[in-house]
């Protein structure tokens, strides 16, 4: 990982094109504690670390691979209880 100083900020526009959420969205996840906390980078302005949003974004994949696992072992399941 990078030191903090050396890490990439993402403006709102920057994020946008990597996640396709809207700011209310991605407001509502960071209120629940489920995104990354955004930093003041000026009085009008705001951005993310990028380190911290790739880091979400390999957790949210891991987690529907795992989820799209499970689905499939139930659909699997059910198929051999039926036949």
């Amino acid at each position: 990982m990078h030191p903090p100083w050396t890490d990439r900020i993402l403006t709102q526009k920057d994020l946008r094109d990597i996640i396709p959420l809207s700011r209310s969205q991605i407001w509502r996840l960071e209120k629940a504690g489920e995104f990354p906390k955004r930093i003041r980078i000026g009085l009008r302005k705001i951005g993310w670390r990028e380190s911290e949003i790739t880091v979400w974004l390999e957790t949210r994949c891991v987690l529907s691979i795992d989820a799209g696992d499970s689905d499939r072992a139930e659909t699997a399941k059910s198929n051999r209880e039926e036949a």
